[in-house]
């Protein structure tokens, strides 16, 4: 999805958004060699008597991912020469309790059916565990991560947005996120990430999803 360029801004702070899952070429190669793979599992060991079931679960579930890659590779297809949709807000960090501005920026060329854009706070806990492998043998140390969401609010959503090339749709929101909660914390443990995802559907079947990152005060 090629980014907006030269696009004057409307608040104080464009967030910087990143476009979430593999790429085209990446998406292909997976399904490719998932697809390939797990059909190759099917066929040789469905001529087997002896764990049948077993070639029939690691083959079919293999062939199952390679689908979704196709279909993530489709998706993406559909949305190149798309512009990506911006999002700026009036002041950062965002004040929970506080009332800011949001505005969405689309250039085009574009067709969307629909834009969303939500923002969700999650809360990570991370520790590391000792497994004892048995005797004479080494423990494992593993790192499990844990997390929970906090709170999650649409901002703002719009429809059927069509922009010609050399144009740019654009709309300012007032928004707030309730008072009481928890700021941005990436240092600490456990971990406060605050997020602004976008996703974004075009007329037929192409998709796109972009996060970006948010700093909040404590509330």
């Amino acid at each position: 999805m090629p980014l907006a360029v030269d696009v004057p801004p409307v608040l104080n702070h464009r967030l910087v958004g990143k476009t979430q899952g593999a790429g085209l070429g990446c998406s292909l190669i997976a399904a490719i060699v998932l697809l390939g793979l797990g059909s190759s599992i099917l066929f040789y060991g469905s001529t087997g008597a002896d764990k049948r079931w077993l070639a029939w679960l690691v083959g079919g579930g293999m062939c199952f991912l390679g689908t979704l890659f196709i279909w993530s590779w489709i998706t993406q297809l559909f949305a190149v020469g798309t512009m990506a949709t911006l999002v700026e807000v009036s002041e950062l960090p965002i004040r929970p309790g506080s009332e800011f501005k949001m505005a969405l920026i689309q250039p085009g060329p574009a067709a969307l059916r629909s834009v969303k854009v939500k923002v969700i706070c999650r809360e990570t806990t991370s520790r590391v565990v000792t497994k004892h492998m048995g005797k004479g043998r080494a423990p494992r140390r593993d790192r499990m991560v844990s997390e929970k969401f906090l709170h999650e609010q649409v901002l703002a959503e719009a429809r059927d947005l069509r922009v010609t090339a050399g144009d740019a749709w654009q709309q300012t929101y007032d928004v707030a996120l309730p008072a009481g909660l928890p700021g941005s914390e990436l240092m600490k443990t456990p971990q406060v990430r605050w997020t602004v995802e976008l996703t974004g559907k075009l007329h037929g079947l192409g998709r796109f999803y972009r996060v970006h990152e948010l700093d909040v005060a404590e509330g």
